[in-house]
């Protein structure tokens, strides 16, 4: 009986051991009396309850390293004692915050450059987006922000110099449409007649010098009566009034900015005159109608431009100042578009080169006042 009794107690002790071993430490050895198996009982009890402890503590440990991970804090890492499952596990957390370091200071870097050289001004750098992480996320907002700074900087390039301020700033808040359409406008149109003569009787340097004296003097006028300079061709001008603006009165505009700008020529020629040089004279039209303005070029050179009918009979009525001995000259559409009563002489309709039907054009010489 005594034998029976030892051998069951010894069998219970050996099941929780084995439990133990497996990693079973939810089991406990029920212990009776006080002899060798109750001592030892008692002894793998308190084993058990020092490895829930240690299992506990390091679970703790554990947990606490990974959720500051989880919070994005890199700077801890788990202390590893021992080569139990524990010891492994903490290696791998560790392992794997050196890893998310190494990321972490590469994405940091990666990002520091491209905001660096757009700081610098260089805007061909975009950031390579990779995941879904806060790394992605801020880079994604970097190249939104490259983006819009592109379009900005085309704006500025390309109607910094050729609008007023204001216009500028409208097209940088996003208020004024660039692409392709067709709207109403005036065209204004200048050139400096006999230039070719000019230019081979006189030095390049002078001839550059000139030419830009004039241009910052018209492009002046043009912009305080609100006109977009489409560009300069040769020792011509191009402008439209009415876009990317839409003036209701774009027709006035032009015609009060070509007055001025054969005002300030006059002025000019003065200077040319008392300094010993000849005088130079300008022809202008002005043409009212539809045409199509808009971004318009390659995906290396672009410019805000208008083409259309309107340009070209403009162009063309331009040719005709040399031919009435005139200054300005104004189309019906424009005459009939001027919202002040002008001073003008009605010349005969005249065919245009390159067209059939006849169209009446006027001498512009003044506005009544």
């Amino acid at each position: 009986m005594k034998k029976a009794s030892y051998i069951k107690k010894l069998n219970d002790i050996i099941a929780v051991v084995s439990d133990v071993a497996m990693g079973d430490l939810s089991k406990r050895i029920e212990v009776e009396g006080e002899d060798e198996f109750a001592a030892l009982g008692m002894a793998i009890n308190e084993m058990i309850d020092t490895m829930n402890r240690y299992r506990t503590e390091m679970a703790e440990k554990l947990i606490s390293v990974v959720s500051d991970v989880a919070m994005g804090d890199l700077s801890r890492q788990v202390e590893v004692q021992g080569e139990d499952e524990f010891a492994a596990l903490g290696m791998a957390i560790n392992e794997m915050i050196s890893t998310m370091k190494r990321y972490r200071a590469e994405m940091t870097e990666k990002l520091i450059a491209v905001v660096s050289d757009v700081a610098m001004g260089d805007l061909s750098k975009q950031v390579e987006v990779i995941g879904e992480d806060e790394f992605a996320a801020l880079g994604l907002a970097i190249n939104e922000m490259i983006s819009g700074l592109k379009e900005k900087e085309f704006i500025r390039d390309s109607f910094g110099k050729y609008v007023t301020k204001q216009v500028v700033d409208e097209l940088l808040k996003g208020r004024l449409n660039l692409g392709g359409e067709r709207v109403e406008v005036t065209i204004l149109m200048s050139d400096i007649r006999k230039f070719t003569t000019i230019s081979e009787k006189e030095k390049p340097e002078d001839v550059v010098r000139l030419l830009n004296e004039y241009f910052t003097m018209m492009v002046n006028k043009i912009l305080q009566y609100g006109g977009t300079i489409d560009k300069f061709i040769g020792d011509g001008i191009l402008t439209i009034f009415g876009a990317p603006i839409r003036h209701q009165d774009h027709a006035q505009r032009a015609i009060e900015a070509a007055i001025a700008m054969q005002r300030e020529l006059a002025v000019f020629n003065k200077k040319r005159v008392k300094a010993g040089l000849p005088p130079i004279k300008v022809g202008m039209a002005i043409n009212s109608g539809e045409a199509i303005v808009g971004n318009i070029g390659s995906d290396l050179k672009m410019e805000y431009t208008v083409i259309g009918d309107t340009v070209n009979v403009t162009a063309r009525v331009e040719e005709l100042n040399k031919k009435f001995k005139t200054n300005i000259l104004i189309t019906h559409s424009a005459y009939t578009r001027a919202t002040k009563r002008l001073t003008v002489r009605k010349l005969d309709p005249i065919v245009l080169r390159g067209r059939r039907k006849l169209t009446q054009l006027y001498e512009l010489k003044g506005i009544e006042t």
